[in-house]
């Protein structure tokens, strides 16, 4: 694990440590739910976005050749 991993799992442990009551338990599931939806919306815009700039490129290629071609 990196550094990063490590931090963030000892703190996650921490949390874990202070829960005390079946309510603490159901408000910190309730927010990891909520983290992870964020994070799976983020990485469908980052592929999106990804996708749509090699898309872009591909365009940019095709518009190249054909102007090299007029040029000849």
């Amino acid at each position: 694990m990196s550094k990063n991993e490590n931090k963030n799992y000892d703190e996650f442990i921490e949390e874990l440590e202070e829960l005390k009551t079946i309510e603490d338990y159901d408000k910190r599931l309730e927010d990891m739910e909520a983290y992870v939806k964020e994070l799976k919306k983020i990485k469908k815009r980052k592929k999106k976005m990804m996708e749509l700039e090699m898309e872009k490129e591909e365009i940019l290629k095709k518009i190249n050749k054909v102007e090299k071609n007029k040029r000849k």
